[in-house]
């Protein structure tokens, strides 16, 4: 319970104090400390931020003060409110967005160097290349891992059907160890161009190539991504494909 509370926006502390009045009915600042194991010194800053919250309530009896849980239909609202907050805020990152980037782009230098961690950042980078590519044009990828595909198929699946349907073409140079298994399934897609390279070791190196950046992508249990926008390292990369497309096997 603790944890679904922490999910909803209260701290752990929250939480433990929240429950503790549940259980105990209306008391004092004493069996509350005792039940959730809070110190004295944060039991009043504790209480008053759920009362903020409208979570508890206080009375006075014979001129001691008594605390006790609100109404449970009270977390409903206390949600209610919170999912007011985030459409409010949607509503205003939406309006923000064009000015970043507009500012974002203005701000853009020849050459730029990001790196991205984990694969929601791998993700994040991927997912640019539909900002960049048009139908017809065409994204190269060097090499593919075996925990990458086993991790994340699904969305290289997903991603690949929807650029396959916005018209853009993909070229592969898969290691030859995964060509009855990721290379084979990649063979039957549309738009796509598949060969083979040797790799003597386990590589989880992975590189798109595709307008005038280079992705260098470590797919590993740490994942991250260097970005690079460089036409000069783009068409270095670009060379270096085509060396080995010419001599790999189809």
């Amino acid at each position: 319970m603790e944890n679904i509370l922490g999910e909803i926006g209260l701290t752990q502390n929250e939480a433990k104090v929240y429950l503790a009045l549940n259980e105990l009915g209306t008391t004092t600042i004493g069996p509350i400390v005792s039940s959730a194991g809070i110190t004295n010194s944060k039991i009043y800053i504790i209480l008053d931020k759920l009362i903020q919250k409208g979570l508890v309530a206080h009375i006075l009896i014979n001129n001691v003060k008594h605390y006790k849980a609100s109404p449970l239909e009270r977390l409903l609202d206390f949600l209610e409110e919170k999912k007011k907050k985030i459409n409010t805020q949607e509503l205003e990152i939406k309006k923000i967005i064009p000015k970043l980037l507009l500012k974002q782009q203005t701000g853009l230098k020849e050459k730029e160097v990001e790196v991205y961690e984990g694969f929601n950042g791998i993700k994040t980078v991927r997912e640019r290349i539909f900002n960049i590519l048009r139908m017809g044009d065409e994204l190269l990828i060097l090499g593919a891992s075996k925990f990458s595909t086993s991790q994340y198929e699904h969305y290289w699946e997903n991603f690949h059907k929807r650029r396959i349907t916005q018209g853009i073409s993909c070229r592969y140079l898969i290691y030859e160890e995964l060509r009855k298994t990721l290379g084979k399934k990649r063979e039957e897609w549309r738009l796509t161009k598949v060969k083979y390279i040797q790799n003597p070791t386990e590589n989880p190196i992975r590189v798109d190539i595709y307008g005038d950046y280079v992705d260098i992508a470590i797919d590993a249990v740490s994942p991250f991504v260097i970005s690079i926008k460089s036409k000069e390292v783009n068409s270095s990369f670009r060379t270096y494909f085509e060396s080995l497309w010419k001599l790999s096997k189809k």
